[in-house]
């Protein structure tokens, strides 16, 4: 769970006037595959296929809120990546790999 993570809001990306604003944010992952073993495609640390992993596809369900000082606020309960992908595991990249 992430709670009540301060935030600023510009309404639009990058714009000149900024408000105060929180999120919060709580995701469940769960593994639903075996672990697959992923190596290294490179020994170069700045090439994207230097990384080493095991990976699960998952499911991951959220819930997700947030508000700004200025009215504006969201909430997004019970979302699920039913339809669309999730995967868990853990990985190392670049100069990290063992």
């Amino acid at each position: 769970m992430l709670p009540r993570v301060h935030v600023v809001d510009s309404r639009t990306f990058l714009g000149p006037v900024e408000f105060p604003g929180e999120v919060s944010i709580d995701i469940t992952w769960t593994a639903t595959g075996a672990p697959t073993l992923h190596l290294p495609g490179s020994t170069n640390p700045t090439d994207p296929r230097a990384w080493y992993g095991v990976m699960s596809v998952a499911s991951a369900t959220g819930n997700f809120s947030g508000l700004t000082n200025h009215g504006f606020r969201f909430t997004a309960n019970n979302q699920s990546s039913a339809l669309r992908w999730a995967e868990l595991g853990t990985e190392k990249n670049g100069v990290f790999i063992p």
